[in-house]
């Protein structure tokens, strides 16, 4: 959804600031019942690389097994 709006924005040509999208962005987390978060949180930027690249490497095996799967049927 927010990325549909910054789209729309987009090909409206609408300048918008930081602070605009941030509002824009917290407007769209309370109309879908999210919490917004406040403060910079709990996680370091070291911790969330070392997620990211576990989460990322779970994708690449599930990718891989789908498509050597799509191959055995073929």
């Amino acid at each position: 959804m927010f990325l549909d709006f910054a789209d729309i924005q987009i090909a409206r040509e609408r300048k918008i600031s930081m602070a605009d999208w941030v509002k824009k962005l917290d407007e769209l987390l309370k109309i879908n019942d999210f919490e917004i978060l406040q403060g910079k949180g709990k996680v370091s930027r070291k911790q969330m690389e070392e997620k990211v690249k576990a989460e990322m490497e779970k994708y690449r095996l599930r990718i891989a097994t789908e498509n050597a799967k799509q191959i055995e049927v073929k």
